[in-house]
């Protein structure tokens, strides 16, 4: 062990140092008898560069957790606005009634989190040994992840997520507030689910494969989440100067979300939709539609409104009529994506 340490010290020290003049080492075309597989995780890079090498290596362990980090997100709610073939798509933005950003904070934040994980993973990965080889200058570069450095990393990970979980449970159960709930029960998923997807890295360098499992299931939690999602009673409110098709888009979204629609008098709440576009004209041969979507969340009962929301809506096509599809198409598919979240942020007070 002595000489591991040794040898990582010293190849951390020369950084740069890479020979030519020594045999081909055994990790390039096989396994480390150096760094054996049961204690590392190995990664190989070849590259015409010396840094291109290494940064090869290193993703060569990196993508190992990158695929666990993809399968353990397929399940996750989004919030985030998709991109589209729209050249207007990246002019899009959303703007709140209040300084506080925290639309699509369900999607957004699980995803920080994901990054940082992976991140975190990235920065484990040393750089061991380097070789160039001789006939075609080629650059060889062994990279490794210490397994029980990277497990215990993820074990405390694993600690703090169940904690948060059960935190968000508690205060999903205690909170008297609907929405409240509901706002709960979504970090409580969320948590869980970046549990998952922690759990998973954690399989990967436990020898076993086993890691913690978890005595939480997101699936169970996501039905809890649904659940008081459906005891909200929702009436949508469409201006009545709206394009047509605009109506079904608040209402295909709503339901997405997860909310039971009810007639205005026996609702609870009003979702005051209305969205405003103005034809810009012709500009490089493409014709221009952009507007503002605008959401209101109304107490049915005492018309007090609990906030707003706004996206700015932004479309092209070669034709009018086309522009004005794709608007209402990008409005859709926003609406799909953050429409639920906005609504739990609006009725807490988040918008």
């Amino acid at each position: 062990m002595r000489a591991i340490i040794l040898t990582i010290l010293i190849t951390t020290l020369l950084g740069g140092c890479v020979s030519s003049k020594l045999p081909q080492p055994d990790w390039v075309t096989g396994a480390s008898r150096e760094f054996p597989s049961t204690d590392y995780l190995l990664g190989r890079g070849q590259a015409n560069s010396q840094e291109d090498a290494k940064d090869r290596a290193r993703a060569d362990i990196a993508k190992v957790f990158q695929v666990a980090m993809t399968v353990a997100s397929d399940d996750v709610q989004s919030f985030k606005t998709h991109s589209t073939n729209d050249p207007s798509a990246d002019d899009s933005a959303a703007s709140d009634h209040s300084a506080n950003r925290s639309t699509g904070k369900f999607e957004g934040s699980y995803s920080r989190r994901i990054s940082a994980h992976t991140e975190q993973v990235v920065r484990g990965i040393q750089i061991v040994e380097q070789w160039q080889d001789p006939a075609t200058r080629s650059y060889h570069a062994l990279g490794i992840l210490p397994r029980a450095q990277a497990a215990t990393s993820f074990r405390q990970e694993l600690g703090e997520l169940d904690r948060m979980t059960t935190l968000h449970i508690d205060h999903a159960q205690s909170s008297q507030d609907l929405f409240l709930k509901i706002a709960a029960a979504s970090l409580a998923l969320e948590s869980q689910q970046a549990r998952e997807a922690v759990q998973k890295s954690l399989q990967i360098v436990d020898v076993s494969g086993r890691g913690i499992p978890s005595n939480l299931s997101s699936a169970q939690l996501k039905s809890n989440l649904g659940s008081l999602l459906q005891r909200i009673k929702l009436a949508p409110d469409i201006a009545a100067d709206a394009p047509p098709g605009f109506a079904e888009i608040i209402n295909g979204a709503l339901a997405h979300a997860g909310y039971l629609l009810e007639e205005k008098k026996q609702a609870e709440f009003i979702v005051r939709a209305h969205i405003n576009l103005t034809d810009l004209g012709q500009q490089g041969g493409w014709y221009w539609q952009r507007g503002n979507l605008e959401i209101t969340l109304i107490e049915a009962a005492s018309g007090r409104v609990r906030g707003t929301k706004n996206w700015l809506i932004k479309s092209s096509a070669p034709d009018k009529a086309s522009a004005i599809k794709r608007a209402l198409g990008h409005s859709e598919t926003v609406l799909k994506n953050e429409l639920g979240q906005a609504i739990i942020n609006m009725a807490i007070g988040k918008i």
